[in-house]
């Protein structure tokens, strides 16, 4: 049966009131999670799989808490941190009670949670629509929807947060193996044995992925240059120190990283020779690339900003409270934790102290996502901060 013009536009009209009907009752009814733009996420432990730790979004300083979320304590409390990342449009991450859980960026409420017993102790990712969990094997899961894709076995107990890059996922393992399986199905594509432990975030570049590890001893400490597609190691460099170095942050051909003696380095990428060092005299987080400039923060509270190119300190500033995070930063500012449960924002250009933010619990990792800052704390809360 043919339908005329007129029919056609009438049959149209019903349709759209009807599915606007629907939309509204459900918004009403809460069913409907909050719109969240998703082009500005944090789906790794410092963004990305070069471990930038930033975020080009030109958000303004948060003012107030927008929801928090409490994970209720079990009888047998995993010992855990909590480290969210943000990917899809919901903040995931490992509870103290051993469930995964997903939560809608916009409200924090809950999408879906899988466990018990499926928590691990390091950070997670998202990648390919999916989210990457570890407990004692790597879980993979639809990132929109509660159902497992694959479940893999990790090679040991995994030590490095989960990065994940094209088609891949890397991760460290307390036997000392770097791993590079397939996010499509779990296979292991190869796996390289280090000289001893590692415990940061593999940096995946240029074909390459770079990772510090330390052999226990003085003097034992390395970084690796491994090839992606093998897991051939191309180089390797020792550096002082007796254990694993910040994680790795790549850019232009040049790997920065700071050292358990505090000092800062900065390598060739093609062949890890030294380009420059600085002693900066505090044990260093993971540093953040900032134009020119590289901004180290040291654990008992200090922040050295330096030229990128030289490492020539240009500005430093001290905390009274330990550091408890790295420091990650916008267009606009950088942020971090201290052991008091604050979180401190700082002009990068200056280190000028610009907004402190009272939290109820130690922060150990930030993600920022839109207009938004999720922190994870070490008593297993998750807080979402906005304007």
């Amino acid at each position: 049966m043919r339908i005329c013009p007129n029919k056609r536009i009438l049959v149209a009209a019903v349709v759209l009131t009807v599915v606007a009907t629907i939309i509204c009752s459900s918004c009403k009814t809460g069913k409907q999670p909050p719109r969240i733009d998703i082009g500005l996420e944090w789906p790794m432990y410092l963004h990305d799989h070069l471990n930038s730790g930033k975020n080009e979004t030109n958000m303004r300083i948060p003012k107030k808490k927008i929801w928090e979320k409490r994970i209720r304590e079990p009888e047998e409390k995993i010992e855990q941190v909590t480290i969210p990342i943000v990917y899809r449009g919901k903040v995931f991450f490992y509870g103290q009670d051993g469930f995964i859980r997903a939560l809608y960026l916009g409200d924090g409420s809950e999408a879906w949670n899988v466990g018990p017993n499926y928590g691990g102790g390091v950070a997670p990712c998202g990648n390919d629509g999916k989210v990457f969990f570890e407990g004692g094997f790597i879980y993979a899961g639809y990132a929109d929807k509660n159902k497992e894709v694959w479940v893999a076995r990790a090679g040991g107990g995994v030590t490095t947060p989960l990065v994940s890059f094209g088609d891949r996922l890397y991760y460290g393992t307390n036997s000392g193996y770097l791993y590079s399986i397939s996010v499509i199905n779990g296979r292991a594509f190869w796996k390289t044995k280090l000289n001893g432990l590692s415990q940061v975030a593999p940096c995946v570049a240029q074909g390459k992925v770079f990772i510090p590890s330390g052999g226990g001893e003085e003097g034992d400490q390395r970084v690796y240059c491994v090839d992606t597609k093998k897991g051939n190691i191309l180089w390797e460099s020792n550096i002082p120190g007796n254990e694993s170095a910040s994680s790795i942050v790549y850019e232009n051909e040049r790997v920065y990283f700071g050292d358990d003696w505090g000092v800062a380095f900065c390598l060739d990428a093609n062949n890890g020779n030294k380009i420059w060092s600085s002693e900066l005299g505090d044990t260093l987080e993971t540093p953040v690339l900032l134009g020119d400039k590289i901004v180290f923060a040291g654990l008992l509270g200090s922040i050295r900003c330096l030229d990128k190119h030289s490492g020539q300190i240009l500005w430093s500033i001290s905390q009274s409270e330990n550091i408890t995070t790295p420091i990650v930063a916008t267009r606009s500012f950088a942020v971090f934790g201290t052991e008091g449960g604050n979180l401190k924002f700082i002009d990068p250009n200056s280190g000028e102290s610009v907004h402190d933010i009272k939290l109820p619990g130690k922060p150990v990792s930030i993600a920022v996502a839109k207009d938004r800052i999720v922190v994870g704390t070490e008593e297993g809360s998750v807080i979402c901060l906005g304007r």
